[in-house]
């Protein structure tokens, strides 16, 4: 459902404190936690963003991850969840079991440094085309855009000629995979990060 326009609205989730443990060990321990996550997450019905917190995990694996994330990244995808999501403060051991996961099912996430609740900086995490990947880094850069805007400015710096057709499509695949907010304004499309103010 397309909004005209909608502030973002960002709540955090402590991940070690909905799972109530530091160490997330396998299918089983992601079959008992998955329905907090999903509580967690259509706990309001409004579209927001999520802050998925893992400060203090010191370990979750690769069939964790499977169990819980996944399956709510694909929710993701189809519709059936209207949330954006950021992943923030995971250690590296974490990270790595997460990546072979995303990697496996061909997923991407956003990994934010944050102060407070606030991002300061975020990367892709999983395999996403460079095209889409640059693209949306320029869509964090920028921090509001629009197709018709990027054709515009990168006509005169580029020697291919990237249509206005090309960038609309890029913007939408993103809006796709929930890596950013599409709103209409007037009569046009505008894609920003889902954790920057309107």
């Amino acid at each position: 459902m397309m909004r005209e326009r909608s502030e973002t609205t960002m709540r955090s989730i402590n991940v070690k404190e909905l799972a109530g443990s530091d160490t997330l060990i396998g299918k089983t321990d992601g079959q008992r936690d998955m329905p907090k996550f999903l509580s967690a997450a259509f706990q309001n019905d409004s579209e927001e963003t999520l802050l998925w917190d893992w400060s203090g995990v010191q370990i979750a694996t690769a069939s964790y991850f499977a169990t819980t994330v996944v399956p709510m990244l694909k929710m993701l995808i189809s519709g059936d969840l209207e949330k954006y999501f950021v992943f923030s403060r995971m250690n590296h051991n974490c990270l790595d079991e997460l990546r072979l996961v995303l990697d496996a099912e061909e997923l991407v996430i956003m990994l934010a440094e944050t102060k407070g609740e606030r991002v300061q900086a975020v990367r892709l995490i999983g395999e996403l085309d460079p095209v889409y990947a640059d693209t949306f880094n320029e869509i964090v850069h920028r921090k509001r855009t629009s197709a018709a805007q990027l054709f515009q400015d990168f006509r005169p710096r580029t020697k291919i000629k990237i249509g206005k057709t090309a960038w609309a499509n890029r913007l939408a695949m993103l809006s796709r995979l929930r890596l950013v907010r599409k709103e209409k304004i007037g009569k046009e499309f505008i894609f920003r990060p889902p954790f920057v103010e309107a």
